[in-house]
């Protein structure tokens, strides 16, 4: 990077989402893996690219999202990657992984709203709060 010079870090990806890590040393991107077979849930797999050693590594498989699955954070410590789930065979849920890898811990287990807005009123509609 300190020539300028651009460097492909993944190839024969179908490429979502892509965020740099607040520390600068690693690369999170999600990667479209297909359909649930019988619906029209999008899923995605979660990466990281580490600029240090070159190396990709799959954090998470075959995640439900849809539009283009980018919803995903990175920890301001850049240790782990928040994502949430949604579509129609979605939980809703969001979920916390750590980038050195292991199971991802379900943060909102339970019924809840959903995160994603598409169905709530847009400000200024007579149904939500100014102040919100």
């Amino acid at each position: 990077m300190e020539s300028g010079a651009i460097e492909r870090i993944a190839q024969n990806v179908n490429r979502g989402g892509l965020w740099l890590s607040p520390d600068g040393n690693l690369v999170a991107y999600t990667s479209w893996a297909g359909v649930i077979k019988n619906s029209q849930q999008e899923v995605y797999d979660l990466l990281v690219f580490s600029l240090a050693d070159r190396r990709t590594r799959t954090l998470v498989k075959e995640i439900p999202q849809t539009d283009f699955g980018v919803a995903v954070s990175w920890s301001p410590n850049s240790r782990f990657l928040a994502y949430t789930t949604f579509g129609q065979k979605a939980t809703g849920d969001c979920y916390l992984v750590s980038i050195k890898g292991g199971e991802p811990v379900d943060l909102t287990p339970g019924a809840h709203p959903p995160f994603d807005d598409r169905f709530r009123p847009r400000y200024g509609m007579a149904t939500e709060h100014p102040s919100i």
